[in-house]
């Protein structure tokens, strides 16, 4: 006869023959709530709820780090060539030099200085301690701004004066030319890279 019908059992011997319906509850409620928050993770596998985890302690990209490094160096040659000219040749700028683009050169190189050492160092930051990325929204802006900034320098010192090679200021002076040209062209390279990094599926960090 069962439990039930059975009037000389007592009702600890009936509850120990009952299933525990609240530990069974208990344990298809946490299951639910692991699906929920990982859906598509087996919870009965408690490594695979680490993959988030590993993604983020991602180390970032060293060619990225490479191309401001380089953006840097550009940077600088520009910046010192140009400032150089008139103390290494002891000569005034030759009549018909735009001296507006010589002056906007000095302050858009001096920031894209700043603005290089200072991804070098969030590189490092990031690659050896737990500092974050810039928004990918700043930097399309920080890279179209210089790429605009020396492709206009790069025309207009080109275009509104032919220095003669042979002379010292006029050496320098070329050299400063080349340099911008450089950094135009690193800065429209970098601006690809982030459109590129927004748009594909494999986020570049």
């Amino acid at each position: 006869m069962s439990s039930e019908t059975n009037p000389f059992l007592s009702k600890d011997e009936k509850g120990d023959k009952e299933p525990d319906s609240s530990s069974t509850k208990d344990h298809s409620v946490s299951l639910d709530v692991a699906g929920v928050v990982n859906p598509g993770i087996e919870t009965s596998d408690p490594d695979k709820l680490k993959i988030h985890h590993k993604e983020k302690k991602r180390p970032p990209s060293g060619k990225r780090c490479c191309l401001r490094f380089f953006t840097l160096l550009a940077s600088v040659g520009a910046e010192f060539f140009n400032l150089s000219a008139p103390i290494v040749s002891k000569q005034q700028a030759p009549d018909g030099v735009n001296q507006l683009a010589i002056i906007f050169l000095h302050i858009v190189a001096s920031i894209s200085i700043l603005i290089s050492i200072y991804f070098v160092f969030l590189y490092c930051c990031r690659r050896f301690g737990n500092a974050k990325k810039i928004s990918r929204i700043l930097l399309h802006l920080i890279d179209l701004a210089f790429a605009i900034s020396f492709g206009v320098l790069m025309v207009f010192m080109i275009g509104d004066f032919r220095c003669q090679i042979g002379t010292t200021w006029c050496d320098l002076y070329n050299t400063s030319i080349a340099f911008t040209v450089l950094c135009c062209f690193l800065y429209i390279v970098s601006f690809i890279w982030d459109i590129c990094g927004t748009f594909s599926k494999k986020k570049y960090p």
